[in-house]
């Protein structure tokens, strides 16, 4: 698994979030006293699968989930640009890459979308997947 900016961040805020959930816990318990009270022992237990499953997730979703915060300001993006003499509205943004690889989000307005399966360059490989309405993820991995 790549570590990268948005990994991180939901890594940051996973651990914070059983931080948190430990915190509630005072006086900090003893593994003794934890084992003789059984709802200290399930509040244990719920915090760290809370931070498993949230931790997972973030890294499952990342992509979702970046777009759900940032869609709102593309929006606002499109909303300001001029249509083509065709019509269209077509405007894509970076949206991760590196050596060799690149991933856009891509906004086209038309109303059939077929997807593209034309080879990548010089035998690199493309992908693509939808976001939401007219939202798009194109991908060329080298």
């Amino acid at each position: 698994m790549a570590w990268d900016r948005e990994g991180g961040l939901t890594l940051i805020v996973s651990m914070s979030i059983l931080l948190l959930l430990l915190l509630q816990m005072t006086p900090p318990p003893s593994l003794a006293t934890m084992l003789g009270d059984p709802r200290r022992l399930l509040s244990v237990g719920i915090a760290i699968g809370l931070f498993i499953a949230i931790t997972l997730a973030g890294f499952r979703y990342r992509d979702e989930i970046r777009f759900a915060i940032v869609k709102p300001i593309h929006l606002h993006e499109l909303h300001r640009l001029a249509p083509t003499a065709s019509g269209r509205i077509r405007k894509s943004w970076d949206w991760r890459g590196g050596m060799g690889w690149n991933v856009e989000l891509v906004y086209d307005d038309a109303p059939q979308r077929k997807v593209e399966d034309r080879p990548g360059r010089d035998g690199c490989t493309r992908d693509f997947r939808a976001l939401g309405s007219h939202f798009f993820l194109e991908g060329e991995y080298c």
